[in-house]
């Protein structure tokens, strides 16, 4: 059972994502979040291959210790995805509505001017 968990859970989704993600062209910042939550799960695999050899070798002290690190570092893994991606959506958001509104004061700066100049 535990082999078969590590089989389907772990490889065949780290696999998956590895295969889906081959071919994609993705601008530099985008790829490297992409592969910072590949990367969290496959540090969650290499946890639950740990975890399965303390199983496997019934090391009853260690294997406490492994299924802790395994769940915290799957919960880490799952929250760093959601937290990667709000943050780089605020600050592109930030960005752009910083871009837009220095065009946009631009655009009223040189309306004002040619207001003026009328009115001379």
């Amino acid at each position: 059972m535990i082999i078969f968990e590590l089989i389907i859970s772990d490889v065949i989704i780290a696999l998956l994502a590895l295969h889906l993600l081959w071919g994609i062209k993705l601008p530099a910042k985008e790829r490297m979040i992409v592969l910072a939550a590949l990367s969290a799960s496959i540090i969650v695999t290499i946890v639950s291959v740990f975890r399965a050899v303390c199983q496997l070798e019934h090391l009853g002290g260690i294997l406490r210790i492994a299924i802790d690190l395994e769940l915290a570092v799957s919960l880490v893994a799952c929250n760093l995805s959601v937290a990667t991606t709000y943050i780089y959506r605020t600050a592109t958001h930030r960005r752009r509505s910083v871009s837009e509104s220095k065009s946009d004061s631009d655009i009223v700066f040189s309306q004002e001017v040619v207001s003026v100049e009328e009115d001379i």
